[in-house]
C-alpha cells in the first residue's frame, strides 16, 4: 500500500476504533418494552406488513428479476423549439423502452439511463430543431 492510501486508511481505522463504544450500547433497532407498550394496558400495535402507513412495497414484483442491460437505436425528436425536440424525443425513446420490456413481461422497466447523442441542432432542410438520444435500460423479466 502507497503512503498515499496508508493515511486515509489509517485515519478511518481510527474513527472506528475511537467510535466503537458509542456502538457497543446494544442492539440500536431494539424497542425499550417501557416506551413501546401503551400506558392503557391494551397490547401494543403489530408494526409489519400492512399496518405501515403506507404498506412497504417489495422491492421486485413477484416471480420477475432484472435482467440484462439492454439499448434502443438511436432515435430523433423534432420540433419548433430545443426543447419542444428534447420533449418529442424523450417520449419516444420512453414509448420505444416501454414497448421493449412488454416482451419481458408485464412489470415493465427496472432501470432507465436516458443519454442524449445530440442535444440540439438546427436542421435547416426541414425547418426544425432535432434532439438526438438513446437509452440504456433493464425489464423486470418473468420467470414463473
Amino acid at each position: 500500500m502507497t503512503p498515499r492510501r496508508l493515511v486515509p486508511a489509517t485515519l478511518a481505522l481510527l474513527v472506528l476504533v475511537v467510535a466503537a463504544p458509542v456502538f457497543a450500547d446494544g442492539d440500536p433497532w431494539e424497542i425499550d418494552p417501557a416506551v413501546a407498550a401503551p400506558q392503557d394496558g391494551s397490547e401494543p400495535p403489530v408494526l409489519e406488513g400492512p399496518n405501515f402507513t403506507p404498506a412497504p412495497k417489495p422491492m421486485a414484483p413477484i416471480c420477475h428479476f432484472c435482467g440484462s442491460w439492454l439499448q434502443t437505436p438511436i432515435l430523433s425528436g423534432s420540433g419548433g423549439s430545443c426543447s419542444a425536440a428534447q420533449s418529442d424525443v424523450k417520449s419516444q425513446v420512453l414509448a420505444y423502452v416501454n414497448a421493449s420490456c412488454l416482451d419481458y413481461g408485464d412489470a415493465g422497466r427496472c432501470s432507465y439511463q436516458f443519454v442524449y447523442y445530440n442535444t440540439c441542432y438546427f436542421d435547416s432542410s426541414s425547418g426544425q430543431y432535432v434532439s438526438d438520444a438513446f437509452a440504456n435500460y433493464r425489464c423486470w423479466t418473468a420467470y414463473c
